[in-house]
């Protein structure tokens, strides 16, 4: 299964449940490969590749093969890497024919190795993000529980909309993650309700440890096995194994 992690906001921890949902599917023996298709390249730094050579530009526009690019984290856990030449992406494809396939063409060719394919999607909403959701087949959309989040999911809602019916019609909303959720405020509890009816797959609360152990390049329940968000976080890991239900 491809599951793309979008918002075209940033800030709402994308990247963090990307790198973490990763790690418990992985230890689930779930054979995992992780794309970082965010041009910041956050994703490949935490997980110390923002070294290597070549990365998923290179195989988008530089007919790197995948196989070549591809690198083992550990057991079960695969990462094509991501870095800032992605910014170039939109320009260099924008009139080439079938534009919206690169990615599609691109995981075609190893996606049956794999059990999930996680792609961390860039925070815009353009050629690049398209091609992502043209390529998935769930998408999980975390999102702060504060109103501009909340509102900003209209314009994402409305692109996976457009990709579903023009390009791929078996494209599904896997569920929205609430981030950030601190349930002592009443903004906070509001939002939620509001997201309520668009099957939240999980509620990530506050936590500075989810940040140490990023700092750390560790998933939070290596890194605090104890925490109460890492129960939050397997929580979320169940939902994607029984595909949002």
């Amino acid at each position: 299964m491809i599951i793309a992690i979008s918002n075209q906001k940033g800030g709402v921890n994308k990247t963090t449940l990307t790198f973490n949902l990763s790690y418990l599917l992985a230890e689930q023996g779930k054979r995992t490969l992780v794309i970082d298709a965010d041009p910041q390249g956050s994703l490949t730094t935490i997980f110390n590749a923002a070294d290597r050579e070549n990365n998923i530009y290179s195989v988008l526009l530089e007919q790197e093969p995948l196989q070549n690019t591809i690198m083992e984290i550990e057991e079960n856990l695969y990462l094509l890497p991501g870095g800032i030449e992605l910014s170039n992406f939109e320009v260099n494809v924008a009139t080439k024919q079938g534009r919206e396939n690169c990615f599609k063409d691109m995981i075609r060719e190893v996606k049956d190795e794999y059990d999930y394919v996680l792609i961390d999607s860039p925070p815009s909403l353009g050629l690049l993000l398209i091609n992502i959701l043209n390529a998935a087949d769930r998408v999980i959309i975390p999102t702060q529980t504060d109103y501009l989040s909340y509102k900003g999911l209209d314009l994402l809602l409305h692109t996976i909309k457009r990709v579903k019916e023009t390009f791929n019609r078996d494209l599904k909303i896997l569920g929205v993650v609430a981030t950030g959720f601190d349930s002592r405020t009443l903004h906070s509890r509001e939002i939620l309700e509001l997201i309520d009816g668009m099957n939240v797959l999980g509620i990530i609360t506050n936590s500075v440890k989810v940040k140490d152990a990023i700092l750390a390049s560790a998933p939070l329940h290596r890194y605090d096995k104890k925490h109460k968000i890492v129960e939050q976080y397997r929580n979320i890991a169940r939902g994607v194994l029984n595909d949002g239900k």
